[in-house]
């Protein structure tokens, strides 16, 4: 007879494996999320590393386009999970420490919404982008890191970028974008 399986030990299992991506491509932890108001762009279907910060009393929200965040709200996420676009995100400017955006996001992502999405940063704060691939076929991404490269004095930003290969991906140079608003 087969074991009953504990559908919570495997949401949990999915939030922990989920911040533990975050945590390599950002080169975070729950202490450096500590006292920090946190947006994760692009959620996603699960919002699983939102449910796990919250779990961990991180001051976060997850902003996300699909319908299925529905899915994912819960009395947990309740107040933590928006709807909206990347390009026009909800918030009022200099609300967040700090700005992930991991596996999502628009390819085409412009100079002029990142831009936008840094003003919803406070002054000294992160916006980080992972993973990057900076010579993935298309080619949109690296104009994008060069645009920023080119025009961070005038945005009022300090861009930084730590690279490797990507484990799976091997011929793809994989990227964490950094965007530091002065």
């Amino acid at each position: 007879m087969r074991e009953a399986i504990d559908a919570t030990k495997i949401i949990e299992g999915k939030e922990v494996k989920n911040f533990s991506l975050y945590q390599e491509d950002f080169d975070i932890n729950i202490e450096s999320l500590r006292g920090k108001s946190v947006l994760d762009l692009g959620t996603g279907r699960d919002a699983t590393f939102v449910k796990y910060c919250l779990k961990q009393d991180i001051d976060i929200i997850g902003l996300d386009a699909q319908n299925f965040l529905k899915k994912a709200k819960s009395e947990l996420t309740r107040g933590h999970l928006v709807r909206g676009e990347i390009q026009n995100p909800p918030f009022v400017k200099g609300k967040f420490d700090l700005i992930l955006m991991r596996a999502s996001g628009p390819e085409n992502l412009s100079l002029t919404e990142v831009e936008d999405i840094l003003e919803l940063l406070k002054s000294g704060s992160e916006l980080k982008i992972a993973p990057f691939f900076l010579n993935y076929p298309s080619q949109i991404r690296e104009s994008l890191v060069k645009a920023l490269l080119e025009n961070q004095d005038r945005i009022g930003c300090k861009v930084s970028i730590k690279s490797g290969r990507d484990p799976v991906y091997k011929n793809l140079k994989r990227c964490t974008v950094t965007i530091k608003k002065l």
